[in-house]
């Protein structure tokens, strides 16, 4: 497998991996190596697209539990006992499992090229409801693993309990022959710590001395068997829970080939996953994969290495019928750069990695050449040149009309002459076969052997001849200079010895390469101007872009302000009737209204009503001023002018000395109102002489208490009354029901409550009127 180092595709792959899950998912990374089969890295591609797209709009996937369990679930196939640990690795597993099919299951769109991988998740509801309860948080085995576990460990505290007591009694009885007043334990058993000189009055066992000899460690007669109890119950206790453990991992045993096929599942997805979790990160896209090898095309392509805010993104085009492309321009300028980009973006393309770039085509290579840097071996005894040729003999050998072929700075570090003959006759060779082939060179020669074919496109990196600093800006269809001897100049080699350089460049020049060396001038200078130019009308069009938006967002704005105007007219249209209503409705209970009276309000009132559906947009000839009478259509009233606010398109009017914003388009200009001279037509209503502050309806029926209430409300609004006291009595609770439910019910009421003390209590309801 051909060695990509210099592309840096190692550190590539380590910030893929900060985005994996699990550790399974960074070694699969790390150790994925490019292929060149078109089907596969169609698949790759197609995958991978579905993962951005379904990061980009469904956020992450939930990998929490999920760890390497190949190990695990081997030992179980052959029939080993797995540790609680482990165990409980396998239930995480079927839960991450489980929660994985949630996830994917809930989403609302379908991923077709995901679906083989996540369809072949398998679930095992039954084995982790086995698995779980048998462990505590911590991984250890609790009691309710099974009913002989629990009865013997119940046996175990209390044998535990015995002892204890058994030794408190003896270390009592004993206290004078003790060194120590403490239980100690010696091979798993209760011993007493007992003064050397006494241990031959002490009945037991001596599990031994201290290192001084002074103590002996004695197990007391008196808990021989109880410490024997207690062995034996442990040792039933660890046969039991080797049972359990045993059975489960047989469970284990029983689904291993679902539980390593999910390990491998998880595993590609967390690979698919980092990857597009990485593109999302930065931006990135997945290329168009074609089998056309004759196209090549990376907008706006930035080197991953690159800190984001520095670096300079470029695009690269390679048409069809352009077999060589040709970089030049002068050292550190970006040459070797954007070489690497064309080759990190194929490679990575082929991993299924988004690319970090605005929009890519990428073809099916067979293979991709490449000789970048300085590769001297000190081992092998070869020079620079001697394995740039050992390269170039692979690759005149072994390159393919579907290969890719890089070389940096072709044809160096030998004789200039001998070094661009043998590139010019290597780029022959390539051509003949068809390759596609991105070299680097300063040299001369090779510059004007690439104009003069067809299939050849030439571009260049920039550079600052003020500043003396590359741009990094890469430019098609143009060569550049290596610009030295302007560098040195600048960099303080004196005068005389750069212009006798130039002297000597100059004559060593043939007029072809002279007349070449100003056309290339005149080439760049025109490039630059065409940069700027196009710089200066994006400039243009983002003005032009926000200016538009601000229109549309004024009209918007406009339009808005309108409707609400509108909606505010119709509010107050609607207050105003409501208010209308309420008079209405008191004065209707008035016997000292006629009838004629009421019927010629309510007509007038739904005149109201009605004009607002008549308004039509009027054109104001007279244009309209702050100080002018105004006839408002929807209301078909005079009113006049207080403020205008022409951005907004409103008025502000004074109408019956209420001030309401209006809209321009429902007012016309309107003369000065003439006084209506004609006798207004009053109507009069008489106000009860005294109302009493309470209603009293005890003793009442329902429907006749109402009545009673319904009449004694009005009276007591049209009385001038704020508040006033309805006492219902306790009883039930029917009749005070059907008072709050009347009261609920009836608009001039703002609230009432339940009396207070001094009030009534639960059998009266104090009943407060709306200000108006």
């Amino acid at each position: 497998m051909e060695d990509y180092k210099v592309f840096e595709l190692k550190e590539i792959k380590e910030q893929i991996c900060r985005h994996a899950a699990t550790q399974m998912g960074k070694d699969s990374i790390m150790n994925e190596e490019v292929v060149f089969e078109y089907l596969r890295i169609n698949r790759y591609q197609k995958r991978s697209k579905d993962m951005l797209d379904m990061v980009i709009h469904f956020g992450e996937l939930p990998f929490g539990g999920i760890r390497d369990i190949t190990q695990t679930v081997r030992r179980a196939t052959m029939d080993g006992v797995l540790t609680p640990y482990e165990l409980v690795g396998v239930a995480d597993q079927l839960d991450a499992a489980k929660n994985m099919v949630k996830h994917v299951s809930g989403l609302d769109r379908e991923y077709e090229n995901l679906k083989d991988i996540l369809s072949s998740i398998v679930t095992h509801d039954k084995i982790t409801a086995q698995i779980r309860p048998c462990f505590s948080p911590s991984n250890e085995i609790v009691d309710n693993a099974s009913p002989k576990l629990k009865s013997i460990r119940t046996s175990i505290r209390q044998a535990e309990s015995s002892i204890s007591s058994a030794m408190e009694r003896f270390l009592q009885a004993h206290s004078s022959q003790l060194m120590e007043h403490v239980v100690v334990y010696r091979n798993e058993r209760s011993a007493a710590c007992i003064k050397a000189s006494e241990k031959n009055s002490i009945k037991g066992i001596i599990h031994g001395e201290s290192m001084s000899g002074q103590s002996v460690y004695i197990e007391p007669e008196c808990v021989i068997g109880l410490n024997n109890q207690l062995q034996s119950l442990k040792y039933q206790e660890g046969k039991e829970i080797e049972r359990i453990l045993y059975e489960l991992s047989q469970l284990v045993k029983g689904i291993a080939d679902d539980l390593l096929a999910n390990n491998d599942t998880f595993t590609l997805l967390d690979n698919l996953h980092a990857k597009a979790v990485y593109g999302k990160v930065r931006n990135g896209c997945m290329p168009t994969f074609t089998k056309d090898n004759s196209v090549l095309y990376i907008k706006n392509a930035a080197h991953p290495l690159i800190d984001e805010d520095k670096v300079v993104r470029n695009t690269i085009r390679l048409d069809e019928g352009k077999r060589v492309l040709l970089i030049t321009g002068p050292n550190t300028g970006g040459k070797t750069v954007n070489l690497k980009i064309i080759g990190l973006f194929v490679l990575l393309s082929y991993m299924g990695v988004p690319l970090p770039c605005d929009e890519a085509v990428i073809g099916f290579y067979d293979r991709v050449f490449v000789d970048l840097g300085d590769e001297q071996s000190i081992v092998t005894s070869l020079s620079t040149f001697a394995v740039h040729l050992s390269k170039l003999a692979e690759i005149c050998t072994k390159a393919t009309a579907s290969s890719l072929v890089l070389i940096d700075e072709f044809g160096s570090g030998t004789d200039p002459k001998e070094g661009e003959s043998l590139a010019i006759a290597v780029l022959n060779h390539l051509r003949s076969l068809g390759t596609t082939t991105i070299v680097t060179t300063h040299y001369g020669r090779l510059k004007l052997y690439g104009r003069k074919h067809k299939d050849i496109l030439m571009s260049q990196v920039e550079f600052d001849m003020e500043t003396l600093a590359p741009t990094y800006r890469f430019i098609m269809g143009s060569t550049g200079q290596s610009n030295a001897l302007d560098i040195a100049a600048r960099f303080g080699i004196p005068k005389g010895i750069v212009s006798d350089a130039w002297h000597i460049k100059r004559t060593a020049m043939s007029e072809e390469e002279q007349l070449n060396t100003k056309l290339e001038s005149l080439v760049n200078e025109n490039e630059s101007l065409k940069y700027t130019l196009k710089q200066e009308l994006e400039k243009v069009r983002a003005k032009e872009e926000a200016l538009d938006k601000k229109l549309s967002e004024f009209e918007t704005q406009k339009q808005q302000m309108k409707v609400k105007a509108e909606e505010e007219l119709a509010e107050y249209i609607e207050e105003k009737k409501l208010e209308a209503e309420e008079i209405i409705e008191v004065l209707q209970k008035s016997t000292t209204l006629k009838q004629h009276e009421i019927t010629a309000l309510k007509t007038q009132l739904k005149n109201i009503g009605e004009v607002e559906k008549k308004v039509e947009k009027p054109s104001n000839k007279h244009e309209l001023t702050e100080g002018d009478f105004v006839h408002i259509i929807p209301l078909g009233k005079i009113g006049e002018i207080v403020k205008i606010n022409k951005n907004r398109g409103e008025a502000q009017v004074l109408l019956h000395g209420t001030k309401m914003k209006i809209s321009l388009d429902s007012l016309r200009f309107s003369h000065m109102p003439k006084p209506d001279l004609k006798p207004k037509q009053s109507v009069s209503f008489k106000r009860p002489a005294s109302v009493s502050m309470e209603c009293n309806l005890i003793g009442m029926h329902v429907d006749e208490a109402l009545v009673t209430m319904e009449k004694y409300l009005d009276d007591a609004l049209l009385g001038g009354l704020k508040s006033v006291r309805i006492i219902h009595g306790h009883g039930t609770g029917a009749l005070r029901s059907a008072v709050h439910e009347k009261l609920k019910r009836t608009k001039f009421v703002d609230s009432y409550r339940l009396g207070g003390a001094g009030e009534g209590g639960v059998g009266a309801t104090v009943v407060t009127f709306k200000g108006k």
